[in-house]
Formats: structure tokens, C-alpha cells, sequence
């Protein structure tokens, strides 16, 4: 709540969405989970995951799907919040295999080749690639293929980047991939539920936004930015972080440095759970405050941008995660 409150006082007028505000819901929760929430509650992220790590493996024998199922959930919402995104991606393919119409208010994308990630939390780009080489028609998951695609379109190494990227493509522009697909073969689809539909939707969004890095370096004129203003409102509320970042970026492309700031702090304000893009927020937005002379200003964000480091930092303290058990 600290650092929701300074950001406010500093960018007045920017405030979390209802839609944001609802945690994970899992009906009867065992008392086990309801000590994990509570410690997630307080951001001791570490604690929670380890005890909803323990807790997931018993539901596993017990055959508890809805718990399993929520404690994934809440293990990749830790490691979001923990800046490991090596495990938050492991973790979301998981439950991606169990639930086919995944939840993407939690899905860990990588928005960007960010310098704010951690030393040896780094995705793994073989375990993206070995998952898009094995997708069939039988066990597609969408979700999955989209966190896939934005770990390797965010290699440095031009075969894995290129081929995130062509994976992207198709996803942001499924009506092409589905014309080709139908040439190729005579065999009628299977119809889509209507929650598929929705994730399927919502995944083209998503692929859309993570191209746009593409285009901000030659993006030329305001028209153009309203194009991906109307892209951006098409995604719902909860997905945004990312789209507002790469928004901001092209607005200060375009040298409207004022909005610019306006949209990119939209990020640590309302969606904190994506940690590796706060951080990168946080640094972009203080850049242009330079660029407009608001030293103060930047040099407050810079400061929050270590708090939070100093804070993913500190030494997990799991000790008595086992005194549950």
C-alpha cells in the first residue's frame, strides 16, 4: 500500500480498477491455502509459495484439481512478484496442460529483452521451444503458445527471436493461419467453446502488442498511434500492462513526453503483480522525466526502482513454511 500511495501522490488522478482488485477465487479454501493468502496479502511472496508448493504436491496425490489448480495460480503470482520469471513461465505452462482456457489476468509474458530481470531467473528458451514445436491440433493451448512466443521473440539469438516472432504473427492474425490451415486440410474443426473463444480473442490482443516493438521505431505520425490506442481498448482492463507500456513508448516516440509518462506509470500503479515490468516502468518513465527536466520527479521513481530491487533482494525467509506440514 506504500508504494501504491507515493506513486499516486506523484502522478495524481491514476488509480486501481475494481476489476484489478479481486484475488484468485477458489471456493472452501483449506486452512493450509488461507495461511499462504494471508502471507501473500502482507508481500511475503517467498513464504507463500513455498507453502502453496507444498500444498499443490498433497493435493496432486489427494487428487484435488481445484486446489491444484489455485495453488499453481498463486505460484506464478509469486514468482511474478519475485522478479523469477524462469519459474512463473514453468509453472503457467503446468497449468496450462490441466486447464485449456487458462487465466491470462496471471499469465507471466515477457513484454520486453528487459535489463531489470534477476540473474538466473531468466526463462528458458528450449522449454518454450520444445513446447511451440509440439503443439498439435489435439492439446492446443493458446495461452501457452503466446507465453512461449514472447520468451523467444525476446532472445537475442536471431533463429529463437525469429521464431517468437513468426509464432506472434500467427496468433495476432489467427484468420490467416486458419485459411492456411483449411487448404492444408479438408478435415472440419472441432467447434470452440465460448471461453476458448474469449482466451482465443484475448491472445490475439496480446500478440498484437508484443509486435508493436516492431513498429515504434518507425512509427511517424499520430494517426498511427490512435491506430494502436484503439487496439489497446479493445483488450480488457486486467490484460493492459504491457499494451501501456509499448503505448508509452510510442507516445514518447512521437515526442508527447507528457502523456507518455501519464500512460507508462500507469504500470506500478495499477498492475504492481508484474514486477519485472514495474521495474522497467519505473526506468522508463524517469527518462523522460529527464527529457522534460523533472529531475525531482525522476530522481523519486529511480529511488523507488531500488527499493523495490533491494526488496526482491532480501533472503527468503521459508523456515517455518514446514511447520504446516
Amino acid at each position: 500500500m506504500k508504494r501504491r500511495d507515493l506513486l499516486q501522490t506523484i502522478f495524481w488522478g491514476l488509480s486501481i480498477p475494481s476489476s484489478l482488485l479481486s484475488a484468485v477465487y477458489c471456493a472452501e479454501l483449506p486452512d493450509e491455502i488461507a495461511v499462504a493468502d494471508k502471507l501473500f496479502k502482507k508481500s511475503k511472496f517467498a513464504e507463500a509459495r513455498e507453502i502453496y508448493k507444498k500444498f499443490r504436491n498433497l493435493s496432486a496425490t489427494k487428487n484435488q484439481a481445484d486446489n491444484w489448480k489455485y495453488c499453481t495460480l498463486q505460484i506464478v503470482r509469486c514468482s511474478r512478484r519475485l522478479c523469477d520469471l524462469s519459474l512463473a513461465v514453468e509453472e503457467y505452462f503446468q497449468y496450462c496442460r490441466i486447464d485449456s482456457a487458462a487465466s491470462l489476468e496471471t499469465i507471466p509474458i515477457i513484454w520486453s529483452t528487459s535489463s531489470s530481470l534477476i540473474q538466473g531467473t531468466k526463462p528458458n528458451s528450449q522449454s518454450s521451444l520444445n513446447l511451440l514445436r509440439q503443439i498439435t491440433s489435439s492439446n492446443y493451448n493458446p495461452a501457452a503458445e503466446l507465453l512461449a512466443a514472447s520468451v523467444l521473440a525476446a532472445e537475442r539469438e536471431p533463429s529463437l527471436r525469429n521464431t517468437g516472432l513468426h509464432h506472434l504473427q500467427k496468433l495476432a492474425n489467427p484468420h490467416d493461419s486458419e485459411s492456411n490451415n483449411t487448404e492444408k486440410n479438408s478435415n472440419p474443426q472441432p467447434e470452440q467453446t465460448e471461453p476458448i473463444k474469449i482466451l482465443a480473442n484475448n491472445v490475439m490482443l496480446l500478440a498484437g502488442v508484443l509486435l508493436w516493438k516492431e513498429r515504434i521505431p518507425i512509427l511517424r505520425n499520430e494517426k498511427e498511434l490512435t491506430s494502436l490506442r484503439r487496439h489497446l481498448e479493445r483488450i480488457p482492463e486486467p490484460l493492459r500492462a504491457g499494451a501501456f507500456f509499448w503505448y508509452g513508448k510510442a507516445t514518447a516516440q512521437l515526442g508527447l513526453l507528457d502523456e507518455a509518462v501519464i500512460e507508462i506509470m500507469k504500470i506500478p500503479i495499477q498492475y504492481p503483480e508484474d514486477t519485472v515490468l514495474v521495474l522497467d516502468a519505473l526506468e522508463e518513465a524517469a527518462k523522460i522525466l529527464d527529457k522534460l527536466n523533472r529531475k525531482n520527479q525522476a530522481e523519486q521513481l529511480r529511488n523507488e526502482k531500488k527499493e523495490l530491487l533491494n526488496e526482491i533482494a532480501k533472503p527468503e525467509k521459508i523456515w517455518f513454511a514446514s511447520f504446516y506440514f
